[in-house]
């Protein structure tokens, strides 16, 4: 049996699923909500708000996959690119009941002299970059293919949409 170490209150409802990256965890919410937080202290280091019912599933984006949504946001040359790579994110992907798909370029975390990430207080906030709406109802599931190529998800519409994230285009976006 183990013990737990460390514990922290992310959000105001139920916690629907989490994704992990080096030391940061990103949640998502009944409260509507993806918070991202560093969780050896618990501290949020940022919040994505967009959604406009329960998130079902959150998943940090592979950071070979930067490249693609760099060039479809024309930020090929970001200056914060390096900054990003240091902390192993840049990018989210979230799902839920309002039969979205979102794309959010997270918040850059500030690491203190100790190591310890901490809220950038100028911009705590997620940016929604893009939306799919690709399914008749709830999306309840993302996961990424192995080769972080596509990007699959479920629904309550009882399909499975595989998404080509090498190929989307914002003025066409389909499921392959």
């Amino acid at each position: 049996m183990g013990w737990v170490t460390s514990s922290f209150e992310a959000h105001s409802d139920w916690i629907r699923a989490i994704d992990m990256v080096g030391c940061f965890v990103l949640s998502c919410s009944s409260d509507s909500s993806i918070r991202l937080s560093d969780f050896r202290s618990g501290v949020g280091i940022g919040v994505c708000l967009g959604h406009k019912q329960v998130v079902e599933d959150v998943k940090f984006i592979p950071s070979k996959l930067n490249k693609y949504l760099d060039k479809l946001m024309n930020v090929e040359n970001d200056k914060d690119n390096d900054i990003y790579k240091r902390l192993g994110y840049k990018y989210a992907v979230s799902c839920g009941r309002d039969k979205l798909i979102k794309f959010w370029k997270l918040p850059l975390a500030v690491i203190s002299e100790n190591s310890q990430s901490t809220t950038n207080s100028l911009n705590p906030y997620g940016e929604c970059i893009f939306e799919i709406k690709g399914h008749e109802s709830w999306i309840k599931s993302l996961k990424f293919h192995y080769n972080d190529k596509y990007l699959i998800s479920c629904s309550d519409d009882q399909t499975i949409k595989v998404w080509d994230i090498s190929n989307l285009n914002l003025n066409d976006i389909q499921p392959i």
